[in-house]
């Protein structure tokens, strides 16, 4: 077999992975959106169909995001990471059964029966999931987290503890601290935890209160306000 025939066997192989993985994702993200599954456990093992996307080279290294900001990987997951793993555009993907407005031209007794199904909101509940699928799948690609590439029973994940250092290494927070405490060699993430690991890594940094303007001009504010009412009694005094 000469190197070309192998690369097109290679092809054919991602084709199909990729195939597969574009199924599971989508069945997914309905599933959820119907309500008929657990949604934190159904997210997390979309996540790991993002994450072996992204371990198996699905995507090419020259597609993966230069930025590595919520900003950057927002959009990134909109445009390059959706039309791979689910072969739809965001705005098509994310497009609601019903818009709202002809939803309030139908008669009374129709529209309260499309409100109930809340197709106008599809949409947005599908990109909901795939953000949360995308958060958590590069988060876990990006840190080489898993300890295995499957959930327990309860829907967590094995994660390594060399993963969990780095997050508390990031910003020494004690939630870390704890996950590092550990009879295993590995420590169990949710849904949550895994978001808050992206957060930890990529997310936007917060203003401290005593920084912010608006924070400032409303002590200004309520300080303004006490020697208002301070005055007021003073003179009836």
């Amino acid at each position: 077999m000469t190197k070309q025939e192998k690369k097109v066997v290679s092809q054919k192989e991602l084709t199909t992975q990729l195939s597969k993985i574009r199924s599971a994702i989508n069945l997914k993200i309905n599933e959820i959106v119907a309500g008929d599954v657990n949604k934190e456990k159904k997210t997390i093992e979309g996540g790991l169909d993002v994450y072996s996307a992204l371990k198996n080279k699905l995507i090419a290294d020259s597609q993966l995001p230069s930025g590595r900001t919520d900003k950057d990987l927002t959009r990134w997951f909109k445009t390059t990471l959706i039309m791979a793993l689910t072969g739809q555009s965001w705005e098509f993907f994310t497009k609601p059964v019903m818009k709202k407005t002809e939803l309030e031209k139908l008669p009374v007794d129709q529209a309260e029966q499309e409100a109930e199904k809340k197709l106008y909101k599809v949409g947005t509940k599908k990109g909901r999931a795939f953000i949360n699928f995308a958060r958590i799948g590069w988060t876990a690609f990006t840190l080489d987290m898993l300890y295995k590439n499957v959930t327990d029973k309860s829907g967590r994940l094995y994660i390594k503890l060399d993963a969990v250092e780095t997050l508390f290494k990031k910003k020494q927070q004690s939630f870390w601290k704890l996950k590092l405490d550990s009879q295993d060699d590995y420590s169990k993430f949710t849904f949550q935890d895994m978001l808050r690991a992206y957060s930890t890594m990529f997310g936007k940094k917060r203003t401290s209160r005593s920084n912010s303007k608006l924070y400032n001009l409303l002590l200004e504010f309520l300080f303004l306000q006490l020697l208002s009412k301070i005055k007021r009694q003073f003179i009836q005094q």
